[in-house]
């Protein structure tokens, strides 16, 4: 006895609420169609062959009509269940979407605690916002010193970053020097019709979406940060450009702690052979 209430307990256990309420839900419609059968019944054997007929045709025309309703209600109630998994999925992709931008804006944030050597900085900048955004590719451009010149002192995910690593453009020139004259980030979601930008040279590789993104400290110009797709995927403007803007501002923050404190490493030697 004491088996079979442990066994009893346990199949309980696992049966579902849900199921439960499968079952219970179709018990009315289950009741009144037996109710019907059993009345139609009755009626049909202290009848007459016409009347018979009659409650017989309308028994199982209440039965279908117990049916049809019943076949709606858990239409509905499945239309309403999917609803539901379709939201909650929703809100566990944004969820997850949120954490992951969150994560990177605080990675970013720790960098000026790991390292203070500019390419160290410049290399984890990218890295990271790989990692964070949507995108196959990201590059780091920086104002090169006394020049309006952008050059390129980082890459991650590109094909062959050798190539791009090294790389000039001038400000106002191309899609990143446009960026860099307005100060506003561009967003670019398809191929950019010829003439579009000035001086603009096809690139070797392919770029089907791309997020172009100032980067300033002060007001004062400190790069552009690039971030793109080969094929067009979730790289989302409205969403990814605010949270872009607020990482390019961190690394900003960081490049320029990196420089001063580079700058501040070089001179140290000399300021202490002059006082000695």
């Amino acid at each position: 006895m004491t088996g079979a209430r442990t066994r009893l307990r346990s199949t309980l256990r696992t049966v579902s609420p849900q199921r439960v309420a499968a079952l219970t839900e179709g018990l009315p419609v289950v009741g009144a169609i037996a109710f019907c059968l059993v009345a139609s019944t009755f009626l049909a054997l202290d009848s007459p062959a016409a009347q018979r007929r009659t409650a017989l045709f309308g028994g199982c025309l209440v039965m279908s009509s117990l049916l049809c309703a019943h076949a709606l209600q858990r239409s509905n109630v499945h239309a309403r269940d999917r609803l539901l998994l379709a939201l909650r999925d929703e809100h566990d992709r944004r969820l997850a979407w949120h954490r992951e931008r969150i994560e990177g804006v605080l990675g970013v944030s720790r960098i000026l605690g790991t390292t203070t050597r500019p390419q160290a900085v410049f290399d984890a900048i990218t890295r990271t916002c790989l990692r964070t955004f949507a995108c196959d590719q990201v590059s780091l451009m920086l104002l090169a010193d006394g020049t309006d010149e952008l050059v390129v002192r980082a890459a991650a995910g590109h094909v062959d970053p050798g190539k791009v690593l090294g790389a000039r453009l001038r400000v106002g020139d191309g899609i990143a020097g446009a960026a860099a004259r307005t100060g506003q980030p561009l967003v670019l979601d398809g191929a950019v019709a010829a003439g579009a930008y000035v001086n603009h040279a096809a690139r070797s590789e392919p770029v089907a979406q791309a997020i172009v993104v100032p980067i300033h400290v002060r007001d004062e110009l400190v790069g552009v940060l690039n971030v793109s797709n080969r094929e067009r995927r979730e790289l989302c403007a409205g969403d990814d450009l605010p949270v872009l803007e607020v990482f390019a501002e961190i690394a900003g923050a960081c490049i320029r702690h990196a420089q001063h404190t580079e700058w501040v490493r070089q001179i140290a030697p000399v300021e202490t052979v002059s006082v000695s």
